[in-house]
C-alpha cells in the first residue's frame, strides 16, 4: 500500500535526479569547450611589415668591366683613322717556327698584322723591320684581310712583349705607309695598341 510516505520520497528522489543531470550536463559542456579552445589555437594574422634580407654580396652589375683583349687607335690616314677598344684576335699560326698574329676591330676589319714574332721570344722591346720581307718581326696595317689597302711600306716602331707563356700579352707602336710600288698617293698611318693573353698554339 503507497502512502503518503512513500509519495514525498519517490518526489524528493525525482528531484535530486534532476538537479544531478543538470550538474553533470553544465561540466561536460564546460570541459568540451576548454577542450575545443586547446585544439584549436587563435591563428596569428599576417603582418604587411618588410623583412629585412642581406643583398647579394657580388652582383653582375656590381663587378669590374672585363678588359678587352685587343684595343688599338689609329692615326693619319683619314679613310682608317679612329679608336678601336673592343677588338678581338683571329688564333695565331705557327709558321717556320715564327708567329703570325691577326688584331682586328672584332669584324675582321683594320686589322694589325704581326709577323714573324719568333717561338721562343722572351719578355722585351724588339724593332719592326722596315720591309715585311727583310725578316725580323714586322707589322702593317690593313683596312680588310682582303688587302683593298694595306699599310706595310717603310715602317718604324716596336713591339713590346710583356708576358708569354701558353698566352703572349704585350703592346705595339709603328708608323707604315702604303707600297709606293702599287701607284698612287703614298698614304699613311700610326698604329699604337696593346693585346692581351692571345693563346698560342700548342
Amino acid at each position: 500500500m503507497i502512502t503518503r510516505r512513500h509519495l514525498q520520497l519517490f518526489s524528493s528522489l525525482v528531484i535530486l535526479l534532476f538537479v544531478l543531470a543538470a550538474c553533470g550536463g553544465e561540466t561536460t559542456s564546460s570541459t568540451g569547450s576548454s577542450s575545443g579552445d586547446s585544439d584549436n589555437p587563435t591563428a596569428v594574422p599576417p603582418t604587411d611589415e618588410p623583412t629585412a634580407e642581406t643583398p647579394p654580396e657580388d652582383t653582375p652589375a656590381q663587378q669590374a668591366p672585363a678588359t678587352s683583349a685587343v684595343s688599338y687607335s689609329v692615326t693619319g690616314d683619314s679613310e682608317v683613322a679612329g679608336d678601336y677598344d673592343d677588338g678581338a684576335w683571329i688564333p695565331p699560326a705557327l709558321i717556320d717556327g715564327a708567329y703570325e698574329i691577326i688584331l682586328h676591330n672584332g669584324s675582321q676589319e683594320f686589322a694589325v698584322i704581326l709577323s714573324g714574332i719568333p717561338e721562343d721570344i722572351t719578355p722585351g722591346t724588339y724593332t719592326f723591320a722596315t720591309e715585311p720581307d727583310t725578316g725580323g718581326i714586322s707589322a702593317q696595317f690593313t683596312r680588310d684581310l682582303l688587302d683593298t689597302l694595306t699599310f706595310l711600306s717603310d715602317v718604324s716602331g716596336t713591339l713590346t712583349i710583356s708576358d708569354v707563356s701558353d698566352t703572349i700579352s704585350g703592346s705595339f707602336e709603328f708608323t707604315a705607309s702604303t707600297d709606293p710600288g702599287a701607284g698612287g698617293e703614298i698614304r699613311t698611318v700610326t698604329v699604337m695598341g696593346t693585346f692581351n693573353a692571345v693563346a698560342l698554339p700548342s
